[in-house]
């Protein structure tokens, strides 16, 4: 059975941190390229059966992004790192949501311990952040500081696309990138002490900055993102378009035209 295509609809949190809006955009353009509809809407968008909303980050910790009836056909892409109030929020919502993914592949544990049937989606490189990010003329340090001890792979990978090379607090979650040879790891009270060192050091900073776009290049595809993506979508747009609030039972939902 062919499934129909779906309509992606990917939602920020409004007035978001650049983070999200940036995920957004690499995301839509990556399902634009696989012949998917995909747009990024800044208000909860209007219903249509063929349309599926992806929250993203923090328009995954609250309520008011989409109506409560609109989850059932919404994918939740989760970031908050695990045991922060953050996550909580958002795991809640994801456990009403159609299909869930986290963006570090261990968070998916605790997402399933609280009954949360979420997936991997493991982000990489995209040519519309190379494109808009970067990369900068010669390679610096940037030093990123963890989430509750957790790696945070949106802002690695958009340091990493501005030709930065990445330190990261010691992290759970960093691989398939390879400490030393993609990025640094360090202890906190030594991150910036690592940062000045490698400062000094611009053929290192350039053989691993080049290390990693090469490695994302060919093996993490934001492709494959975005296929993942599609294909809970066209799992969801299957199904019957939730009762709108305020519709009658038994009564077929309305839907715009």
């Amino acid at each position: 059975m062919i499934r129909p295509m779906p309509e992606l609809v990917f939602v920020p949190p409004p007035g978001g941190a650049d983070r999200d809006a940036d995920l957004a955009a690499a995301l839509a353009a990556e399902v634009g390229a696989q012949d998917a509809a995909a747009l990024v809407a800044t208000a909860a968008p209007e219903r249509r059966p063929d349309r599926v909303c992806v929250l993203l980050g923090a328009a995954c910790e609250g309520e008011g992004a989409l109506p409560a009836e609109d989850l059932p056909r919404t994918i939740a892409v989760l970031s908050a790192a695990p045991e922060s109030e953050r996550f909580a929020a958002a795991a809640e919502l994801a456990g009403r949501a159609g299909a869930a993914f986290h963006v570090n592949s261990e968070a998916i544990a605790p997402l399933h311990a609280l009954g949360v049937p979420a997936r991997h989606l493991q982000l990489g490189y995209a040519e519309s952040w190379a494109e808009t990010l970067g990369p900068a003329p010669s390679p610096a340090p940037e030093v990123l500081r963890d989430r509750a001890g957790y790696f945070d792979w949106v802002a690695a990978l958009r340091a990493l696309h501005r030709g930065a090379v990445v330190v990261h607090e010691e992290a759970l979650g960093v691989a398939p990138l390879v400490p030393d040879r993609h990025l640094f790891l360090a202890a906190p009270d030594r991150l910036e002490a690592l940062a000045a060192n490698l400062a000094g050091e611009p053929e290192r900073l350039e053989r691993v900055r080049a290390a990693a776009l090469e490695f994302l290049r060919a093996a993490l595809p934001m492709a494959l993102a975005a296929a993942a993506l599609i294909g809970s979508a066209r799992m969801l747009v299957a199904q019957p378009l939730p009762a709108a609030a305020g519709s009658i039972p038994g009564q077929p939902a309305p839907s715009s035209k």
